[in-house]
C-alpha cells in the first residue's frame, strides 16, 4: 500500500514539473500596439484668409465646375481689376476671395445654369511698405520677412538724416474699418533696446519721419495727411489731419500703442 502510494506521488511530481517546465519555455504574451498611419505631408501654398484683401499684383485660381473654358488663373492688374473673359475687368482692390467668387458667380449666370465657382490665391503680392521722409533714400520697400520692425525699414531707407526728428516718427497703418497713427521714439529703439517701440510693420504702412524743426505745425500735418490719403486710398485727408497734428506735437504715451485712431466706418 505504501508503495502503490509512494508511485503515485511520484507520478504527480513528474506531471507538477513538467507542466512548470513548459509554461518558463512558453513565449510570454506580447501587446501589440498599432500606430495611427501618418497622412503625407501635403504641398504647402500660399493662401489668403477669407477676411483679407486683393490687391494688385495677386494671382488667384478660378475655377468654374464642369466648364475648364472659364477656369484659370489671373492676376489683379495695376487698378485692381481682375481681367475674366465674358464678364470682363472685375474690380476686386480691398474685397475678399468670397466676394470675388460671389461677382463671378453673378457674372456667369446669363450664360451657365447655377454655376459652382472657387477662387483660390496662387500666389501673393509683394508685401510693401512706404518709408518717407528725413531718410537717405525715401521710397517704397518690400518687406524682407513677416516679421520686419520699424528699425529694419529705416535701415533699409539708409537710415536718418541729420535733420530728423528721432523723437516723433509716425507710424500708419489702415485697417477696413479704422485708421491707427502711432507716434514712435526712435531713440528708445536705437539706444535703449525698447522692444515695444519697434513695431513690427505690415503690409501698407507708412512711416514718416518728420524734421527736426518744424516753422508751421499745421502746414506739416496737411503735408502728410495729403501723402498718406493718397497713399491708404483714404477719400478725404481731414480725418487724418488732427491725428498727425497731435502726432507731430505730443509724445506717444505708451511705445508700440496707437496715439490716433480714426473710424473710418
Amino acid at each position: 500500500m505504501i508503495r502503490k502510494l509512494r508511485l503515485a506521488a511520484g507520478y504527480v511530481l513528474v506531471i507538477v514539473l513538467a507542466l512548470l517546465t513548459g509554461a518558463c519555455t512558453t513565449e510570454p504574451v506580447r501587446t501589440v500596439v498599432r500606430e495611427k498611419a501618418t497622412a503625407a505631408p501635403q504641398a504647402t501654398v500660399p493662401a489668403l484668409k477669407k477676411s483679407e484683401r486683393l490687391g494688385p499684383g495677386d494671382q488667384v485660381d478660378i475655377f468654374v465646375w464642369g466648364y475648364s473654358d472659364f477656369s484659370r488663373r489671373a492676376t489683379v492688374n495695376f487698378n485692381g481689376a481682375l481681367p475674366y473673359p465674358i464678364i470682363g475687368e472685375i474690380p476686386v482692390a480691398g474685397k475678399s476671395v468670397t466676394q470675388v467668387e460671389q461677382e463671378i458667380r453673378a457674372g456667369l449666370t446669363d450664360y451657365i445654369k447655377d454655376p459652382v465657382v472657387r477662387v483660390s490665391i496662387a500666389s501673393l503680392r509683394p508685401q510693401k511698405v512706404h518709408v518717407l521722409g528725413e531718410l537717405r533714400i525715401p521710397g517704397v520697400y518690400a518687406l524682407s520677412t513677416p516679421n520686419t520692425t520699424l528699425a529694419e525699414a529705416v535701415g533699409m531707407a539708409g537710415g536718418m538724416t541729420v535733420d530728423s526728428r528721432q523723437s516723433g516718427v509716425v507710424v500708419v497703418r489702415s485697417t477696413d474699418t479704422q485708421v491707427q497713427i502711432h507716434t514712435v521714439d526712435f531713440r528708445q529703439i536705437a539706444r535703449k533696446g525698447n522692444t515695444a517701440a519697434n513695431l513690427v510693420l505690415a503690409d501698407g504702412d507708412v512711416v514718416y519721419v518728420p524734421r527736426e524743426y518744424l516753422a508751421n505745425i499745421a502746414l506739416e500735418a496737411r503735408r502728410i495727411s495729403d501723402i498718406t490719403s493718397a497713399i491708404l486710398g483714404i477719400e478725404t485727408a481731414t480725418i487724418l489731419f488732427e491725428g498727425f497734428t497731435k502726432a507731430l506735437t505730443h509724445a506717444p504715451d505708451r511705445p508700440g500703442a496707437p496715439q490716433t485712431v480714426i473710424n473710418t466706418r
